[in-house]
């Protein structure tokens, strides 16, 4: 299950939210000789990295591993259903 919302954003963007903060853009190309898009993230320690691909779905699933690699390194586990406590 997808844990980031895509969003619409100006000249052809997408934002990714997770939770309430976006972490991830999708940013139409700049120069005409690189792919499609290009996947930027604000993730600390990641924030300098760009991945480019010319499908947006490639990215979208990359930048999900990414949310997942990054979260397991802080030693944070999704649970599948919050517990009652």
């Amino acid at each position: 299950m997808p844990r980031i919302l895509w969003v619409n954003a100006p000249y052809s963007s997408l934002n990714g939210y997770v939770g309430g903060l976006c972490l991830f853009t999708i940013d139409w190309k700049i120069r005409r000789e690189d792919p499609d898009h290009t996947l930027r993230t604000k993730l600390p320690g990641l924030d300098t990295q760009a991945l480019k691909d010319d499908d947006a779905d490639v990215l979208k699933r990359r930048a999900e591993q990414v949310l997942e690699e990054f979260v397991q390194k802080l030693g944070a586990v999704f649970p599948d259903s919050p517990k009652e406590g």
